[in-house]
């Protein structure tokens, strides 16, 4: 069995910030960024490679370590301004990635409430419905068919407010770690 490398092979691990650095080499500055998003260097998307590229590594490394960005850009020299924008870029772009995932756990919340009324209002409906005499099949599988959903909606309920939520909260942690990393820039001009 051959030996599987492990995050030490790939990731350059730092024992004094128990962070693991992610390297990423673009050409210029600009590659960083979406080219089709014509909007400002601070609230441009990013581009989709660099964003695989980073939601991968992101879930590589085990949560105990954190994450350290180190950008080597090979076709420009150093400028000041565009590092301090691509960093407030990154930073940018996964808040509002938090944002969005944060209104998606209230929309699920919110409709794990919904499910949980009907759920209530059915078990509530059938309990009642013993006070009433009312014989027949008809009515024994209405009774039941009541019971049922009510008990369905409630499952509803629970996969909703915990099964569906977990993953989403998984999210916002992998984002709030990608905008916690220091994001540090090298230099290594392979122009001739």
């Amino acid at each position: 069995m051959k030996n599987r490398p492990t995050l030490f092979d790939i990731y350059t691990y730092d024992q004094v910030t128990n962070a693991m650095t992610v390297p990423l080499q673009v050409g210029t500055y600009n590659e960083l960024y979406n080219p089709i998003d014509p909007s400002p260097a601070l609230t441009r998307d990013l581009s989709q490679q660099v964003l695989d590229y980073l939601d991968q590594c992101s879930e590589e490394i085990d949560e105990m370590y954190k994450i350290r960005l180190t950008i080597e850009i090979t076709g420009e020299e150093r400028n000041a301004t565009l590092e301090a924008q691509c960093g407030h870029s990154i930073k940018n772009f996964y808040q509002h990635e938090i944002a969005i995932t944060q209104n998606r756990i209230k929309r699920t919340r919110k409709a794990a409430f919904k499910h949980l009324l009907v759920s209530l209002a059915c078990l509530t409906v059938y309990v009642v419905s013993y006070q009433f005499v009312l014989n027949g099949l008809i009515f024994d599988v209405i009774k039941e068919a009541i019971l049922i959903g009510g008990w369905v909606f409630m499952w509803e309920s629970v996969t909703h407010n915990f099964i569906q939520v977990a993953p989403i909260q998984d999210e916002i942690k992998r984002c709030q770690r990608l905008i916690d990393a220091p994001v540090v820039f090298l230099y290594s001009s392979v122009l001739p």
